[in-house]
């Protein structure tokens, strides 16, 4: 079999972090996690990853200004940009 897909994972709720990089680590990938945008884009300047999964809304840096970092280093990389409803957050 081949290498293991390495993605960053970037998100300020700490929940969801954990959550998206328990599935995609238990489905077999390398994951690394970045707790907001500032150590997200320190993660894309100094590794290779072969997927981005971000969220929108972030303190330090946006995921837009990731995404922006991430094409500047590695444009043929994926990403995934993810944002939740404000209205809902109370019921979660």
């Amino acid at each position: 079999m081949g290498d293991m897909t390495r993605i960053l994972v970037s998100d300020d709720d700490d929940d969801i972090r954990e959550f998206v990089s328990f599935v995609l680590a238990r489905a077999g990938h390398d994951v690394s996690t970045a707790k907001d945008g500032a150590e997200a884009i320190a993660f894309l300047t100094a590794e290779h990853f072969d997927l981005l999964v971000v969220d929108q809304h972030m303190p330090h840096a946006t995921g837009a200004e990731v995404l922006h970092a991430l094409r500047q280093r590695t444009p043929q990389t994926k990403a995934l940009l993810m944002s939740r409803s404000e209205e809902h957050t109370s019921e979660l």
